[in-house]
């Protein structure tokens, strides 16, 4: 929380000719030990975003609630949400007359959707006064919902009279926003209010466009998360997870890649994902971060995720840089596995595995005795989806099996890629893995996989998340396991918005491309038929919820990847592979980003049509066979 008293601050002090040659000299201090990543990240764009209406306006107490350094976060924001307020006079929205100090008038406005950046405004008063500022993604009891999950998101401006100006030097994300004014008498005129909104000056030039305007919808509302969603460095979002986490940004970090060209933000996340390493060998789960809990499958997915990042960038010089930290993580997971090879690891004995508020946080070294957890996706642990079945987590767990075998490929890929020795016994060591995972998780009762064994029986407990990671590695029918999974069973734990990510490419491999379709029709068209102007974190957007989070633009990537057919870079560097479902869609087409140049492909009238740059090449599917294509081209459908 930001308080700034403006009757102490020298007039005009954040203007460019003001006359700082008396202050002192700020002082210098040493790094530390610590490693300086240069970030190499693209500068903010900035633009001014004016409120589009005054919503409400009340009366209100003009008693100012005390502010000390050791109060709780919650404390403020529980206060402006309690506080009675009344039908106050209806005003102009730049211009507040007759203020009584014996009063206080909240202002409620709307910038007409979601925006990061920080509340502003000028005004000019007859008098001093206090502005409390609060903000929120959403409305609750017509004022902005300003404190979630137990945190505020409020500021304060001490006013004089005369000319005031309020920038803050945070960042947040919200739709509405209120200005409390107490102890004013006279008049007060604004000469603007709204949000500075801010997103990274990147040339944000991929494009979709296809028959199906719910689906344009899905595009746009997932592509302007990512935009605003982003800032001088990956959030999962701009609210309360001001920092990423590896297994989510590894994919926001990828999307942007396509969206943009730009490589930069993924290319830092790998590196310092693996820059900063415990003695055990386990690495940060939420990077620039104090918080000493980290996330046992996340550790997983950042090697995952790194293998991704050198296949579409073509950066050997990271992957040699990251491997030794890769292997320490690997080698952590294989000294906690029996000689069957089974990970010694059972979620109910992990410390702190319940919940992180009691987990130490801001430690000097966070990875000293970390609180440690096994996320795999949201249902069960009471954070979100609380009304839905949950994964069960307990005893010999079938996701997290899963995962170490796609990991162990993974790592062994990067190997190869560097030319080390020592992949063949991971690989083999994974396919033992896989073949375990096929005969103890499968329950033919359920005709899929159970979440895990328990006293050396299979739990009832099904999800999709467990079937998915296993149909990922190759255990289990393909087939039949995806349509398992789409069968309306209510005790089944289902997908987190971020989880399809994995399951839709499954259901594409399986046959199922226009169930997948209508899945992301179905799932993210409620959120647009809601009136979402961002992507929430789950499918929910309730209380629980940030309503802007990268993480769950899936759609993004699956639009233009499964549907119009534009894939990655293949290992060679110089060759992609096309593959337009022009049966699915009357019309479409789409322009992404490669670390090579932009690809674009798209179909209408019965001709395919596409443009790759200079030096790449592609194979083109079609129902007759593959066809080679270069530069720019035309075929029949």
């Amino acid at each position: 929380m930001e308080c700034f008293d403006a009757r102490v601050a020298p007039i005009g002090w954040h203007c460019c000719d003001f006359d700082d040659s008396k202050w002192s000299a700020a002082e210098e201090h040493e790094m530390g030990d610590g490693q300086f990543i240069n970030t190499d990240l693209p500068s903010l764009r900035h633009t001014f975003q004016p409120a589009v209406k005054l919503i409400h306006q009340a009366t209100t107490s003009c008693e100012v609630h005390p502010l000390t350094r050791d109060m709780k976060s919650n404390e403020i924001g529980a206060y402006l949400m309690n506080e009675a307020w009344s039908r106050g006079p209806d005003y102009d929205s730049m211009e507040i007359k007759n203020l009584d100090a014996r009063k206080g008038t909240a202002l409620v406005f709307d910038l007409g959707r979601q925006y990061t950046g920080g509340v502003t405004f000028n005004f000019h008063s007859d008098s001093d006064g206090v502005v409390d500022i609060g903000w929120g993604e959403l409305l609750e009891r017509e004022r902005p919902a300003l404190m979630r999950k137990g945190h505020s998101y409020v500021d304060r401006y001490i006013a004089r009279p005369g000319f005031n100006h309020w920038l803050p030097m945070g960042y947040s994300a919200g739709r509405y926003f209120c200005l409390i004014l107490r102890g004013f008498s006279g008049n007060v005129r604004f000469d603007r209010v709204g949000m500075l909104a801010s997103e990274p000056a990147l040339d944000w030039s991929a494009r979709f466009e296809c028959s199906d305007d719910r689906l344009n919808a899905i595009w746009d509302l997932c592509e302007r998360t990512i935009r605003i969603g982003t800032q001088e460095g990956l959030i999962d979002c701009p609210t309360r997870e001001q920092a990423p986490y590896v297994g989510d940004a590894n994919h926001v970090a990828g999307w942007i890649s396509r969206l943009t060209g730009d490589y930069s933000y993924w290319c830092y996340l790998v590196r310092e994902a693996f820059v900063v390493q415990g003695r055990q060998g386990l690495i940060k789960t939420a990077l620039f971060s104090g918080q000493s809990h980290l996330f046992l499958d996340y550790q997983l997915l950042a090697i995952v995720g790194a293998r991704q990042y050198v296949y579409e960038s073509g950066d050997i010089e990271t992957a040699s840089l990251i491997l030794p930290a890769a292997r320490r993580i690997v080698e952590w997971f294989i000294n906690r596995t029996d000689p069957d090879g089974w990970l010694m690891i059972d979620w109910q004995d992990l410390p702190n595995q319940a919940s992180f508020v009691d987990a130490p946080a801001f430690a000097s070294d966070p990875l000293i005795d970390p609180g440690m957890n096994l996320f795999i996706d949201h249902p069960g642990l009471g954070w979100h989806n609380v009304q839905d079945p949950g994964l069960d987590r307990r005893g010999r767990n079938a996701a997290l099996h899963a995962l170490f075998a796609h990991t162990l490929r993974a790592i062994a890929d990067l190997m190869d890629l560097l030319g080390r020795s020592g992949s063949q016994a991971l690989r083999v060591r994974a396919d033992r893995l896989v073949s375990q995972i096929e005969n103890t998780f499968y329950c033919n009762q359920e005709s899929a996989f159970v979440d895990g064994i328990v006293d050396g029986e299979q739990v009832t407990q099904v999800s999709q998340q467990t079937n998915t990671l296993c149909a990922m590695v190759g255990a289990g029918p393909l087939q039949p396991l995806m349509n398992r999974l789409l069968r309306d069973d209510p005790d089944m734990a289902r997908c987190g918005p971020y989880f399809h990510l994995y399951m839709l490419p499954l259901m594409v491999d399986a046959g199922l491309i226009g169930q997948a379709l209508n899945m992301v029709r179905q799932k993210w068209g409620a959120l647009v038929d809601r009136g979402a102007t961002t992507m929430w974190e789950t499918f929910s957007g309730d209380e629980l919820d940030s309503l802007c989070h990268p993480w769950a633009c899936v759609p993004v990537d699956f639009l233009s990847r499964y549907i119009v057919g534009i894939g990655s870079l293949l290992p060679d560097g110089v060759s992609i592979e096309l593959r337009p479902q022009t049966s699915l869609l009357d019309y479409a087409e789409a322009t992404i980003h490669t670390c090579r140049g932009p690809v674009t492909l798209g179909w209408r009238d019965g001709v395919l049509f596409g443009e790759l740059p200079n030096g790449l090449s592609a194979t083109l599917y079609l129902a007759g066979g593959p066809v080679g294509v270069q530069g720019r081209w035309r075929q029949p459908v």
